[in-house]
């Protein structure tokens, strides 16, 4: 993960909770797919400026695009 440009997230267990978390602490974006309201407002409460939002999987994989195009320009 820490090799990673960025982390796209399902669902929000426990194991995909620290995988957030360490995100954020290596200073990536993290993609929530279909993230219910009080995930997404926990997480934000963290790292307003690394979290991102899609809908479903084609959203996230075109945020996931951008991200990585900006980063390695």
């Amino acid at each position: 993960m820490l090799s990673s440009d960025l982390v796209i997230a399902c669902g929000i267990g426990a194991g995909t909770a620290s995988e957030v978390a360490l995100a954020f602490k290596s200073n990536k974006k993290v993609i929530f797919l279909n993230s219910n309201e009080e995930s997404k407002a926990f997480f934000i409460s963290f790292s307003k400026n690394n979290i991102l939002m899609a809908d479903n999987a084609e959203m996230a994989v075109q945020i996931a695009r951008e991200i990585v195009v900006a980063r390695h320009d």
